[in-house]
């Protein structure tokens, strides 16, 4: 089994290497193209594209054909962000990429930024923005119960994640944050839209590879 996972930066990255880590199986995971073409036939490998920003992730997919020529699985991690809709965000992706297998290819879309998913698990939140605190500051947040009103209350169509970090003096340094939030994360229980596409896309690529395993031990 072979796979691309095409996603926009270190966020993402940290998102499914939480996701990975949680897996039993072994698969050689690289950043390196050579290393991906020169992994033989009978192993297990996956390619990740860091495309370096939303608005790079469609043309990175179109001007990288050499990376799923063979019928390589294909996994594509983009927020929404300013585009209205999923169908439009898909037909952009179309546009870009008329040639793209669409047998083989799971985008995964989240509305509208990577952000957003945090509220899956308010809770978590509220564990990582304390951890958060407490490593600059050396003392838990002041006012929990005003803390907690705060969370709660986000506005879940623009929850504002920053500006409470921001509230509190505490930078929001998102790879950081999304370690310690997925790291947490209960992916495999989650109830989330999102997280249940995701965990099915990257499960089928396990299966696979499991199939393959027991296939070589026969």
């Amino acid at each position: 089994m072979k796979a691309v996972i095409y996603y926009e930066g270190p966020s993402e990255r940290e998102m499914i290497n939480q996701l990975l880590y949680n897996s039993s199986q072994i698969i050689i995971c690289t950043e390196d193209y050579k290393e991906f073409l020169g992994t033989s036939i009978d192993q297990d490998c996956i390619l990740f594209y860091n495309c370096g920003g939303d608005g790079n992730v469609f043309p990175s997919i179109a001007k990288t054909s050499y990376c799923y020529e063979n019928d390589e699985q294909i996994l594509i991690i983009r927020d929404l962000e300013t585009t209205d809709c999923f169908t439009l965000l898909k037909d952009e992706l179309n546009d870009y990429c008329p040639e793209l297998p669409e047998a083989s290819t799971k985008p995964i879309f989240a509305k509208y930024t990577l952000e957003h998913l945090y509220l899956a698990d308010l809770d978590i939140f509220k564990q990582v923005l304390r951890l958060t605190y407490r490593k600059k500051f050396g003392k838990t947040i002041p006012d929990n119960e005003r803390f907690e009103e705060i969370i709660d209350k986000l506005d879940s169509t623009k929850p504002n994640f920053k500006g409470i970090f921001r509230a509190y003096g505490i930078a929001f340094h998102k790879p950081a944050i999304a370690h310690e939030f997925f790291a947490r994360f209960d992916f495999l229980n989650s109830t989330h839209p999102y997280f249940i596409r995701l965990v099915k896309s990257l499960h089928k690529l396990l299966r696979e590879a499991e199939n393959q395993l027991a296939l070589d031990m026969e």
